[in-house]
């Protein structure tokens, strides 16, 4: 089934990015810089819950996968959190680095939050690319006030990574450094994207979000810098 396929595909290609971070950068040895692949393990661990649900649909078990859905969603939101800590440390000057990363906690409290109590709704709709019948589950929130928080919140904070890796690539002098800089900009963006898509567009567009997120990652790790 493509849907699982593209699941599994994104929890190996993330996983093995982390390992890529951790053997690269060493961040054993440097507890801040394992919000990274910290984070990137939570999204593995949240990729994994939906590829849960996805099955557990195919049956009618409705009960199971929403439960799925709000430990998926709050390890979603604690893995980018995570990402946050790593991109908030590229930013100029302590007190912006505080403000972002004060904001970013109070969208994630928000969101964790809606996903745990306010009333949604059950979209169920068939898989795009399925040879067969295989149906995909979304669970847009009933309140306005949750669903624009999301939306603009999260375009926010996405657009305001991939700023951040642009603007300190201007302030590189190594080629290398600036696209390895751009790359990891480019990698988290993707990797933060799709959870717009997942909401309301078919959820497999996401999940091929987070391979390609992955990928580019992995290349950035992979330049060698001075």
């Amino acid at each position: 089934m493509f849907t699982q396929l593209v699941i599994a595909t994104s929890i190996v290609s993330i996983l093995i990015t982390v390992n890529k971070v951790l053997e690269k950068r060493k961040f054993s040895s440097n507890s801040s810089n394992l919000s990274l692949p910290l984070g990137f393990l939570f999204v593995a661990l949240a990729l994994f819950c939906y590829g849960i649900r996805d099955v557990l649909i195919q049956f009618d078990f409705s009960r199971l996968e929403f439960i799925f859905y709000k430990v998926g969603g709050f390890l979603q939101l604690v893995g980018f959190f995570l990402v946050g800590i790593f991109v908030s440390k590229f930013l100029p000057g302590k007190i912006l680095n505080s403000l972002v990363l004060a904001v970013w906690f109070l969208y994630s409290v928000f969101m964790t939050i809606a996903i745990f109590f306010f009333p949604v709704r059950t979209v169920v709709q068939q898989a795009v690319f399925e040879p067969i019948p295989y149906k995909v589950i979304s669970h847009p929130w009933e309140s306005a006030l949750a669903n624009s928080v999301y939306v603009f919140g999260g375009v926010i904070l996405t657009l305001l990574v991939l700023f951040v890796f642009i603007y300190n690539s201007t302030t590189l002098n190594d080629k290398n450094s600036k696209i390895k800089t751009l790359l990891y900009g480019v990698g988290i963006f993707s990797l933060f994207i799709p959870t717009l898509l997942c909401l309301f567009l078919s959820p497999v567009f996401g999940r091929i979000g987070y391979i390609i997120g992955a990928i580019f990652i992995f290349i950035a790790m992979k330049i060698k810098t001075p």
